[in-house]
């Protein structure tokens, strides 16, 4: 805070007093008040933010130290200093191991001195005053976090209740009921919806090809079909942005999906090794995964297998469609980790569904143009869609669906973009 920022009020029943102060403290830029009753300043306090008072202590209507522990109650951030000859030295004294005041000054005065003295009051009026600022953003941070720790368990209380009541209302339809509960995502972004069927469908090839059966084979695709059903919980920002992409603080926000997916699924009836599966799907072999940092066969089976289906079905879309090249890049990526990332077991059983999976995905045809108003779902952008400014709306390889469709024509009627966009075809094999 700079000087001329600071006002001083002065009180003493003396006129020439008042003057010789504040002629001392002109240099240093001060606005100065002064005021010979101290009822007087108590009335002008009542409507006037000071930094610092100096008042005599011998008046008439009263003396200085009752006078700065009523103006105290008026304006308490202020530094309180006392005015007094001789004396009065051993009451002011105990004024201030009291707190009442900041110290005293006597009469006469050097005037450097007072000037030094008033100085390094106000440099602790500063200092009470950032560090009272700093306490009160901490304690708004504090509620902040808070607030966004209550309605984080309320996303979470919602979406498990919604869950529970949809397994009740289709329970006869167990597998139907599942789907249901992951298309709640595919809402929030069809992406992600058509990763988890895609995964789900790995997966159980790949638990079949193990040779798992029964109640432990339907737990695993159950959990498959919801493996991330703990991205409803997240902000849209980081679940539209690629994970390349996102900043470390997005990152590890990302990562607790898993924990909440757990959170949204342990509460229905059944779903214990459904949700613990779901908890630890982005284990690692060798133990360099999350959340819990777990290894080798601490880590479920069905957690193991869905970590691989989860990335080979990424790496087969990582261009944001299907191809067949990306098939083999993916299973290439698969072995090169085996051990490593990847349970030895899973990846034996996944060199089987590699070779159907990649005849399964469909070619591509040449890129072409298509005036938007010709869009159709399933399309892929051949290119970056970008407004006329720069802004980037969807990346190359996106496959479009009905809200992106939407949302391109209302950038082009607002002027923002061309009338068509390059885009690859799907077509039959």
């Amino acid at each position: 805070m700079e000087a001329n920022e600071h006002r001083i009020l002065i009180v003493d029943d003396e006129e020439n007093v008042l003057k010789a102060l504040k002629r001392a403290f002109a240099e240093d830029g001060y606005t100065v008040d002064t005021y010979t009753s101290p009822k007087d300043a108590l009335a002008f306090l009542a409507g006037q933010r000071v930094s610092a008072i100096i008042s005599d202590f011998m008046m008439p209507e009263m003396n200085g130290l009752e006078f700065l522990l009523q103006a105290a109650e008026v304006i308490p951030d202020s530094v309180r200093i006392i005015l007094t000859g001789h004396a009065n030295l051993e009451m002011a004294i105990k004024a201030i191991n009291s707190g009442a005041v900041y110290g005293y000054l006597t009469k006469p005065w050097d005037n450097d001195h007072i000037r030094v003295f008033l100085k390094n009051a106000l440099k602790k009026y500063e200092l009470e005053k950032e560090n009272k600022r700093l306490n009160n953003l901490l304690k708004e941070r504090n509620e902040q976090l808070k607030d966004m720790n209550q309605n984080l368990e309320k996303k979470v209380k919602e979406q498990t209740r919604f869950i529970t009541n949809q397994f009740n209302q289709l329970k006869v339809t167990f597998m139907e009921t599942v789907k249901a509960f992951s298309r709640t995502v595919e809402l929030r972004n069809p992406e992600i919806g058509a990763h988890m069927g895609r995964v789900a469908s790995i997966s159980k090839a790949i638990a079949e090809n193990m040779g798992i059966k029964g109640e432990d084979l339907q737990d695993i695709v159950v959990a498959a079909w919801l493996h991330d059903i703990g991205k409803i919980g997240l902000p849209d920002v980081i679940i539209e942005k690629q994970e390349k992409r996102l900043t470390d603080e997005e990152s590890g926000l990302l990562r607790e999906h898993s924990t909440l997916g757990e959170v949204c699924l342990k509460a229905i009836p059944g779903f214990k090794n459904v949700s613990t599966i779901v908890r630890h799907h982005h284990e690692r072999y060798d133990g360099g995964g999350w959340p819990d940092s777990l290894y080798e066969r601490h880590i479920p089976l069905g957690s193991r297998i869905i970590y691989a289906a989860d990335v080979f079905d990424k790496r087969v879309y990582s261009l944001g469609y299907g191809h067949p090249e990306q098939v083999g890049k993916a299973w290439e990526y698969i072995k090169a980790h085996s051990g490593k990332f990847f349970d030895p077991d899973v990846v034996a059983a996944l060199s089987v569904i590699q070779k159907s999976w990649e005849k399964s995905v469909k070619r591509l045809d040449i890129p072409k143009k298509v005036v938007l108003d010709k869009l159709k779902s399933g399309v892929v952008l051949a290119e970056d869609l970008k407004t006329k400014s720069g802004l980037l709306l969807l990346p190359k390889g996106v496959k479009l669906n009905e809200l992106h469709i939407i949302r391109i024509i209302n950038f082009h009627n607002a002027n923002a973009i061309k009338g068509w966009v390059l885009v690859l075809e799907q077509v039959k094999q």
